[in-house]
Protein backbone atom coordinates (compact mmCIF):
# COMPACT_ATOMS: atom_id res chain seq x y z
CA UNK A 1 0.00 0.00 0.00
CA UNK A 2 2.91 2.52 0.31
CA UNK A 3 2.79 3.32 -3.38
CA UNK A 4 -0.48 4.39 -2.81
CA UNK A 5 0.19 7.18 0.12
CA UNK A 6 1.84 9.80 -2.28
CA UNK A 7 -2.07 10.25 -2.70
CA UNK A 8 -3.10 11.16 0.30
CA UNK A 9 -2.73 15.02 2.73
CA UNK A 10 0.37 14.27 5.17
CA UNK A 11 -2.37 13.43 7.79
CA UNK A 12 -4.12 10.55 6.67
CA UNK A 13 -0.83 9.58 5.71
CA UNK A 14 0.29 9.74 9.69
CA UNK A 15 -3.12 7.63 10.07
CA UNK A 16 -2.51 5.34 7.77
CA UNK A 17 1.39 4.16 9.29
CA UNK A 18 -0.40 4.29 12.53
CA UNK A 19 -3.47 2.11 11.82
CA UNK A 20 -1.04 -0.40 10.25
CA UNK A 21 1.12 -0.14 13.70
CA UNK A 22 -2.50 -0.80 15.78
CA UNK A 23 -3.14 -3.47 13.53
CA UNK A 24 -0.01 -5.09 13.76
CA UNK A 25 -0.61 -5.24 17.55
CA UNK A 26 -3.27 -7.41 18.97
CA UNK A 27 -4.57 -4.32 20.90
CA UNK A 28 -4.90 -2.47 17.87
CA UNK A 29 -8.48 -3.99 16.35
CA UNK A 30 -9.82 -1.47 19.53
CA UNK A 31 -7.60 1.49 19.03
CA UNK A 32 -9.14 5.32 17.33
CA UNK A 33 -6.51 6.53 14.23
CA UNK A 34 -6.65 9.88 13.40
CA UNK A 35 -7.50 10.86 10.14
CA UNK A 36 -6.77 14.43 9.28
CA UNK A 37 -8.52 15.90 12.66
CA UNK A 38 -11.19 12.99 12.52
CA UNK A 39 -10.80 9.32 13.78
CA UNK A 40 -11.94 5.24 12.69
CA UNK A 41 -12.22 2.86 15.02
CA UNK A 42 -11.29 -0.93 15.04
CA UNK A 43 -11.90 -3.01 11.84
CA UNK A 44 -12.83 -0.11 9.90
CA UNK A 45 -9.53 1.25 9.21
CA UNK A 46 -8.09 -0.46 6.71
CA UNK A 47 -11.51 -0.27 4.82
CA UNK A 48 -12.19 3.33 5.57
CA UNK A 49 -8.41 4.59 4.64
CA UNK A 50 -8.00 2.60 1.40
CA UNK A 51 -11.49 3.70 0.23
CA UNK A 52 -10.19 7.33 1.54
CA UNK A 53 -7.36 7.34 -0.72
CA UNK A 54 -9.23 6.63 -3.75
CA UNK A 55 -12.32 8.92 -2.94
CA UNK A 56 -9.13 12.05 -3.14
CA UNK A 57 -10.36 13.52 -5.93
CA UNK A 58 -12.00 16.98 -7.15
CA UNK A 59 -14.15 17.98 -4.33
CA UNK A 60 -18.33 18.16 -4.76
CA UNK A 61 -20.01 20.50 -6.29
CA UNK A 62 -21.43 21.47 -2.54
CA UNK A 63 -18.75 23.92 -0.80
CA UNK A 64 -17.70 23.07 2.36
CA UNK A 65 -14.85 23.09 4.73
CA UNK A 66 -11.77 21.11 4.82
CA UNK A 67 -12.83 19.33 7.86
CA UNK A 68 -16.88 18.81 7.10
CA UNK A 69 -15.55 17.58 3.35
CA UNK A 70 -13.07 14.67 5.43
CA UNK A 71 -16.38 13.98 7.16
CA UNK A 72 -18.23 13.51 4.57
CA UNK A 73 -15.45 11.28 2.77
CA UNK A 74 -15.56 8.99 6.14
CA UNK A 75 -19.40 8.78 6.02
CA UNK A 76 -19.18 8.07 2.51
CA UNK A 77 -16.68 5.25 3.18
CA UNK A 78 -19.00 4.55 6.13
CA UNK A 79 -22.04 3.65 3.30
CA UNK A 80 -19.99 1.46 1.04
CA UNK A 81 -18.67 -0.39 3.76
CA UNK A 82 -22.33 -1.42 5.33
CA UNK A 83 -23.23 -2.97 2.18
CA UNK A 84 -20.16 -5.72 3.24
CA UNK A 85 -22.17 -6.11 6.56
CA UNK A 86 -25.93 -6.34 5.70
CA UNK A 87 -28.28 -9.52 4.88
CA UNK A 88 -30.81 -8.95 2.42
CA UNK A 89 -33.61 -11.30 1.83
CA UNK A 90 -33.62 -12.41 -1.57
CA UNK A 91 -36.70 -10.37 -2.70
CA UNK A 92 -34.64 -7.33 -2.41
CA UNK A 93 -32.79 -7.88 -5.26
CA UNK A 94 -34.43 -8.82 -9.20
CA UNK A 95 -31.59 -10.95 -9.90
CA UNK A 96 -28.08 -12.22 -8.22
CA UNK A 97 -26.35 -9.97 -10.56
CA UNK A 98 -29.09 -7.15 -9.24
CA UNK A 99 -27.44 -4.09 -8.17
CA UNK A 100 -27.01 -3.09 -4.72
CA UNK A 101 -28.55 0.73 -4.69
CA UNK A 102 -27.54 3.51 -2.47
CA UNK A 103 -29.85 5.62 -2.59
CA UNK A 104 -29.27 9.63 -1.04
CA UNK A 105 -32.48 11.46 -0.30
CA UNK A 106 -31.78 15.10 -0.25
CA UNK A 107 -29.30 17.81 -1.17
CA UNK A 108 -25.91 17.38 0.48
CA UNK A 109 -22.17 16.82 -0.67
CA UNK A 110 -22.48 12.95 -0.33
CA UNK A 111 -23.41 11.88 -3.45
CA UNK A 112 -20.14 12.92 -5.49
CA UNK A 113 -18.46 11.92 -2.78
CA UNK A 114 -19.95 8.26 -2.93
CA UNK A 115 -19.34 8.03 -6.34
CA UNK A 116 -15.89 8.87 -6.35
CA UNK A 117 -15.57 6.07 -2.96
CA UNK A 118 -17.53 3.18 -4.76
CA UNK A 119 -15.87 3.88 -8.26
CA UNK A 120 -15.76 0.05 -10.38
CA UNK A 121 -15.98 -1.89 -6.63
CA UNK A 122 -18.17 -4.34 -6.36
CA UNK A 123 -19.43 -6.24 -3.20
CA UNK A 124 -19.73 -10.17 -4.28
CA UNK A 125 -21.22 -10.36 -7.52
CA UNK A 126 -22.78 -7.01 -7.38
CA UNK A 127 -21.80 -3.87 -8.14
CA UNK A 128 -22.70 -0.87 -6.20
CA UNK A 129 -25.03 2.26 -7.72
CA UNK A 130 -26.17 5.59 -6.61
CA UNK A 131 -29.03 7.30 -7.14
CA UNK A 132 -30.07 10.45 -5.82
CA UNK A 133 -33.74 11.89 -5.60
CA UNK A 134 -35.76 14.48 -3.32
CA UNK A 135 -38.65 12.17 -3.47
CA UNK A 136 -38.51 9.15 -1.37
CA UNK A 137 -40.67 7.50 -3.69
CA UNK A 138 -38.23 7.26 -6.48
CA UNK A 139 -35.98 5.17 -3.42
CA UNK A 140 -38.35 2.43 -2.21
CA UNK A 141 -36.00 -0.06 -4.29
CA UNK A 142 -33.26 1.06 -3.32
CA UNK A 143 -31.12 -1.05 -0.53
CA UNK A 144 -29.30 1.37 1.61
CA UNK A 145 -31.57 5.02 2.07
CA UNK A 146 -29.32 7.96 3.27
CA UNK A 147 -31.62 10.58 4.78
CA UNK A 148 -29.19 14.03 4.51
CA UNK A 149 -29.55 16.82 6.93
CA UNK A 150 -31.43 18.67 4.68
CA UNK A 151 -34.51 16.45 5.10
CA UNK A 152 -34.55 16.86 8.92
CA UNK A 153 -38.14 18.54 8.79
CA UNK A 154 -39.43 15.86 7.11
CA UNK A 155 -37.89 12.45 8.14
CA UNK A 156 -40.58 10.95 9.97
CA UNK A 157 -42.59 11.18 6.88
CA UNK A 158 -39.88 9.62 4.60
CA UNK A 159 -39.03 7.07 7.28
CA UNK A 160 -43.34 6.23 7.14
CA UNK A 161 -42.89 6.21 2.89
CA UNK A 162 -39.75 3.63 3.63
CA UNK A 163 -42.27 0.84 5.52
CA UNK A 164 -42.65 -2.25 3.61
CA UNK A 165 -39.30 -1.95 1.70
CA UNK A 166 -35.82 -3.83 2.56
CA UNK A 167 -34.11 -0.38 2.75
CA UNK A 168 -31.42 0.07 5.55
CA UNK A 169 -31.96 3.81 6.86
CA UNK A 170 -29.07 5.68 7.45
CA UNK A 171 -29.12 9.63 8.60
CA UNK A 172 -26.95 11.60 10.52
CA UNK A 173 -30.25 13.35 11.90
CA UNK A 174 -30.50 13.59 15.86
CA UNK A 175 -33.10 10.76 17.66
CA UNK A 176 -33.19 9.10 13.92
CA UNK A 177 -32.39 5.73 15.39
CA UNK A 178 -35.11 6.34 18.24
CA UNK A 179 -37.41 6.93 16.11
CA UNK A 180 -37.77 4.61 13.25
CA UNK A 181 -34.11 4.47 11.88
CA UNK A 182 -31.98 2.42 11.81
CA UNK A 183 -28.02 3.62 11.24
CA UNK A 184 -27.41 6.97 12.63
CA UNK A 185 -24.14 8.81 12.17
CA UNK A 186 -22.36 11.22 14.90
CA UNK A 187 -19.41 13.10 15.80
CA UNK A 188 -18.26 11.94 19.04
CA UNK A 189 -14.58 13.29 20.35
CA UNK A 190 -13.75 14.08 16.93
CA UNK A 191 -14.77 10.30 16.09
CA UNK A 192 -17.17 9.59 13.35
CA UNK A 193 -19.49 6.94 14.94
CA UNK A 194 -22.44 5.00 13.90
CA UNK A 195 -25.72 3.83 16.34
CA UNK A 196 -27.81 0.96 15.32
CA UNK A 197 -31.18 -0.04 16.29
CA UNK A 198 -31.83 -3.88 15.70
CA UNK A 199 -35.80 -3.96 15.60
CA UNK A 200 -35.67 -1.45 13.15
CA UNK A 201 -33.68 -3.41 10.90
CA UNK A 202 -35.44 -6.90 11.72
CA UNK A 203 -38.57 -4.78 10.79
CA UNK A 204 -37.33 -4.72 6.87
CA UNK A 205 -36.05 -8.12 7.22
CA UNK A 206 -32.48 -7.01 7.50
CA UNK A 207 -29.80 -8.72 9.51
CA UNK A 208 -26.66 -7.21 10.22
CA UNK A 209 -23.23 -8.69 10.75
CA UNK A 210 -21.77 -9.12 14.63
CA UNK A 211 -18.68 -7.92 13.58
CA UNK A 212 -20.36 -4.55 12.25
CA UNK A 213 -22.27 -4.23 15.36
CA UNK A 214 -18.97 -4.74 17.58
CA UNK A 215 -17.69 -1.26 16.72
CA UNK A 216 -21.29 0.35 16.96
CA UNK A 217 -20.91 3.08 19.51
CA UNK A 218 -24.87 1.72 21.31
CA UNK A 219 -26.70 -1.18 19.48
CA UNK A 220 -30.34 -1.45 20.44
CA UNK A 221 -33.04 -3.55 20.11
CA UNK A 222 -32.62 -7.33 19.55
CA UNK A 223 -28.93 -9.00 19.06
CA UNK A 224 -30.61 -11.16 16.03
CA UNK A 225 -27.81 -10.77 14.00
CA UNK A 226 -26.16 -12.59 10.98
CA UNK A 227 -22.31 -14.08 10.53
Amino acid sequence: MAFLTHWLPPAARIALSRSRNAWNSREGRGRRVSAGGLKLVGFWIFGLLGLLITAGGGAPAVKISPDRLLEYKVKAAYLFNFTKYIEWPEQAFSSPEAPIIIGVLGVGPIVELLESTIGDRRVGNRTVKVKRSRRVEDLRQAHVVFVSASEKERWPDILAALKGTNALTVSEIQQFCGNGGMIAFLIENDVVRFDVNLDNAEQAGLKISARMLSTARVVSGKRNQSR
